[in-house]
Parts: C-alpha cells; sequence; structure tokens
C-alpha cells in the first residue's frame, strides 16, 4: 500500500497508518473538517474507515462545527440578554438574577 503520502505503511501487515486528519483504506478520505490539520474542527473524532466525524458532546454538524441549541432558561421579569449560537439559533441568558430565583414585578 501507497498511503497516497498521507501515511505510513506497515510493512508486515500492508496496512497504512494515517496521518492525522485522512481515512480509509489507503488514506485516500480527508477528513471532514475546516483542514486535514484540524479534523472535524478539533471537536470530534475522525472514522478511521470513511472520514465521517463522531461529535463530542455539545457539538453536532458533518464536521462538527455547529453548538448545540442549548434550552433556554426561563428568566425572572425579563432580566435576559439573548445570545447567538454558532447555528444562528437565539439563546436566552438570565442576567442580573441567580437562574430558577422568582421576583415580583
Amino acid at each position: 500500500a501507497t498511503c497516497n503520502g498521507r501515511g505510513t505503511c506497515d510493512a508486515a501487515s500492508r496496512r497504512c497508518s494515517c496521518h492525522r486528519g485522512f481515512a480509509g483504506e489507503a488514506c485516500e478520505i480527508q477528513c471532514k473538517g475546516p483542514s486535514a490539520s484540524s479534523p472535524c474542527a478539533d471537536r470530534g473524532k475522525c472514522d478511521a474507515r470513511d472520514g465521517t466525524c463522531h461529535c463530542k458532546p455539545g457539538f453536532e454538524g458533518e464536521d462538527c462545527n455547529v453548538v448545540k441549541d442549548e434550552a433556554s432558561p426561563t428568566c425572572a421579569c425579563g432580566l435576559a440578554r439573548v445570545t447567538r449560537l454558532a447555528s444562528g439559533a437565539e439563546m436566552q441568558v438570565c442576567t442580573g438574577r441567580p437562574e430558577g430565583e422568582t421576583c415580583a414585578c
């Protein structure tokens, strides 16, 4: 196996050990992500067989570049600010009081 210049060949097993960011029997697949040096956006693990990303908790998407939307907290008396997540969704973040504390309006 030549490993396409993207890995090293084990002479005994005749199998490739792919460099970071590459997958497949002959290292012919580049893992999903912004670059081979940053597979799965460094937020997941590249499958050595087919190059798909298995994302860490809290991330999703083909290359793990999307922050999963968290459930919005309920804020008492409208003490909240809105934060935009990487996915484009908005999330309410409580300010001024501990989360879950009620107040008289």
